[in-house]
């Protein structure tokens, strides 16, 4: 899988780029004699149209969805026809936790019902959930792929790089979320979302995430990173600020 992380953009460091419609047919028309299982967020998530039309330019499938937080984003995506891979994360669609559940369940159900309707050799729809939240999230996500069949489900994408590891997000989890020798999770069968809280861990470390200041961060980066990368990030993160106090936006026309 290949993840342009183009959905959302966001400056962090650097300003981020921007893809327009042709480059991004061009990344994936050239990932097509690789067999790239998807190219994710190719273009902004609420770029219904150019989504579609790029789908249509490639044989490459199309992943998105991860942050777009509503039924009515996912019905014009559907509607549409912008992905193959819709990744919904029901902790940030829906406003709650049970309103992300009707929506995903929703979606899920609409997914199986128009794969219904196609013909066997076109593109089928995929659901695979986006899920880098917390342990709680993950569960819920968890639960709803055990609503697809089996022989149906896509891949789970579980939360795992060198800052965001399993121990962490879900560390008030009892147990945790264990891999078989083939990288499996298994889907719990307790009551509800199958998880036991460690309220220890919520009552230590739950009353506040963060005491950093910028004096006590800055040291912390420069043990972690050494002086010239803690010299080159203030000085990145000062022209950020200098960028941000001068970002000029207006109100784009609509497409009518």
């Amino acid at each position: 899988m290949v993840d342009a992380n183009l959905g959302w953009p966001v400056d962090l460091i650097d300003e981020s780029p921007r893809w327009d419609e042709d480059f991004a047919a061009e990344v994936a028309c050239g990932m097509e004699p690789h067999g790239v299982a998807w190219l994710e967020e190719p273009l902004n998530r609420g770029d219904f149209q150019g989504l579609a039309r790029l789908r249509r330019r490639t044989k490459t499938p199309l992943a998105g969805g991860e942050i777009n937080a509503s039924w009515t984003d996912f019905k014009a995506l559907l509607d549409a026809e912008s992905l193959d891979v819709y990744q919904p994360d029901a902790a940030m669609v829906g406003g709650t936790f049970a309103g992300g559940i009707s929506v995903v369940y929703w979606i899920i159900r609409e997914i199986q019902r128009r794969n219904g309707l196609i013909k066997a050799d076109a593109r089928r729809l995929r659901y695979s959930p986006h899920t880098w939240t917390t342990g709680l999230g993950f569960a819920v996500n968890l639960q709803l792929m055990g609503v697809v069949p089996e022989e149906e489900r896509s891949l789970l994408e579980l939360p795992l790089d060198i800052n965001w590891e399993p121990w962490q997000w879900a560390r008030f989890i009892k147990g945790g979320f264990g891999r078989d020798a083939e990288g499996r999770v298994r889907i719990p069968d307790g009551p509800g979302l199958g998880v036991e809280i460690d309220w220890s861990v919520i009552q230590r470390f739950g009353e506040r995430i963060s005491v950093d200041t910028p004096a006590l961060l800055g040291g912390k980066t420069l043990l972690d990173r050494g002086l010239r990368e803690t010299l080159y990030l203030r000085r990145k993160k000062a022209e950020l600020a200098e960028r941000t106090a001068h970002a000029e936006f207006s109100v784009p026309e609509p497409p009518f």
